[in-house]
């Protein structure tokens, strides 16, 4: 059974100026995790789901319907509206017994007692290579300035993203063409 996508009507166009409106990738990422439904209610069976830059809140809302509110679930956005914007879409999807909890925390810094605790992490990095000035804000851009190869935020996270995972824990990113995924997957 096909999971709907969460509704976004509680928003204006005006709040999309704020935070990352989803597009094409968005929607992949929410195909990607649905395919995966088994997997994740049936093997995985996260206790603790972290999504990283939530931008709408859309991908954590659709993961919290598929996987259920035995599940706590935590954002990690450094953008405080995109923090904002991930509650109401949880208020407008969810049931009010599903735990979300959005932190405002550059990647997984404002989280650190989750450290080799997380089952399931999501994470839509800021992936269109960009000139290195454009990067390390606060704002929209964070959502998408990744650099010059349009992976520099993923990178940082990659330094230590084994001691975050818990053991069996899983790993979903999105990445284009232009970041290698190949060699990404390498250095895993």
């Amino acid at each position: 059974k096909m999971l709907p996508t969460p509704s976004l009507d509680h928003f204006s166009k005006e709040d999309f100026q704020n935070f990352y409106e989803p597009h094409q990738d968005s929607f992949l990422f929410l195909d990607s995790i649905a395919q995966e439904a088994d997997y994740l209610t049936k093997k995985l069976k996260p206790k603790i789901v972290v999504e990283i830059g939530p931008g709408s809140g859309i991908v954590t809302t659709f993961a919290a319907k598929l996987i259920g509110p035995q599940a706590a679930y935590f954002c990690a956005d450094i953008n405080p509206k995109a923090c904002e914007a991930t509650l109401r879409t949880v208020a407008a999807n969810l049931t009010p017994n599903h735990a979300v909890e959005p932190v405002r925390s550059d990647l997984l810094s404002g989280i650190r007692r989750l450290k080799g605790k997380i089952d399931l992490l999501l994470f839509n990095p800021p992936y269109v290579p960009t000139e290195e000035s454009e990067t390390g804000r606060q704002d929209v851009y964070a959502a998408w300035a990744g650099g010059p190869q349009g992976t520099d935020t993923l990178k940082r996270l990659m330094e230590d993203i084994e001691s975050w995972i818990a053991p069996g824990g899983c790993f979903f990113l999105i990445a284009v063409t232009e970041n290698n995924p190949q060699k990404i997957a390498q250095e895993m």
